[in-house]
């Protein structure tokens, strides 16, 4: 299970997330939704270690990994897939894929990453290709793909569906529905709120850095009404 107890981030002089408590148990997708500068992103980033948290303490399974450096966070466990995706343009699908590959599982990569390609079809018909050749949901696949392949206890999606066409955007629910369904714990910060509503198990909204109400959506029926209202 993945716990944040407490934690406060900030930027310089600027604090912005403030004593925000979040669990995600094991095989859950929590979705986190708010508007824009709620600290939505700022709080993942600070989950995969690639912002230090001032106070508090984020957990996995118990163990403290809330003042790693990234990549121990990673190492820990935890997956980001960025909302700039940050894929390496210049090289192809298979060499972004093999990037997410850790170093302590390069024996297995060839599985994990004909694991992805079952996943994403579109994307084994680019496999060659460089990721800059792609379309804006190839790039999404890709950096899913990129992460699934570290085999995550945790993956932190920043708006996957940010900028994506609606079918592409019923693809990316339909894979983390499989997902879900294939026990991976997910954290996802998402504007559209109907495909987040349709794929968590609970939502923590956030506003002003802080987390204003947390609801079970299996519980919760009219949680949408009550968001936009």
């Amino acid at each position: 299970m993945l716990s944040l107890s407490r934690v406060v981030i900030g930027y310089g002089q600027l604090e912005v997330v403030h004593g925000v408590d979040l669990k995600v148990g094991k095989g859950e997708l929590v979705a986190v939704l708010g508007p824009n500068g709620a600290g939505k992103s700022t709080l993942l980033n600070a989950i995969a270690g690639i912002i230090r948290i001032r106070s508090g303490a984020i957990s996995l399974d118990d163990k403290s990994i809330g003042r790693l450096p990234s990549h121990l966070t990673c190492r820990a466990g935890v997956s980001l897939v960025p909302q700039g995706r940050e894929l390496f343009l210049e090289m192809t699908v298979r060499e972004n894929l093999e990037l997410g590959v850790p170093a302590s599982a390069r024996r297995a990569g060839p599985e994990r990453i004909e694991d992805v390609l079952r996943l994403f079809p579109r994307l084994r018909e680019r496999i060659v290709q460089p990721a800059g050749g792609l379309s804006g949901g190839e790039r999404a696949m890709l950096a899913i793909g990129r992460a699934l392949v570290a085999h995550p206890s945790v993956l932190l999606l920043d708006e996957p569906t940010a900028g994506l066409a609606p079918k592409i955007v019923d693809h990316v629910r339909e894979t983390l529905m499989a997902l879900k369904a294939g026990g991976q714990t997910t954290i996802l910060v998402e504007q559209n709120v109907n495909m987040a509503l349709a794929v968590a198990d609970s939502v923590y909204l956030m506003n002003s850095g802080k987390i204003a109400r947390k609801e079970d959506v299996r519980e919760s029926k009219d949680l949408f009404e009550s968001f936009i209202g």
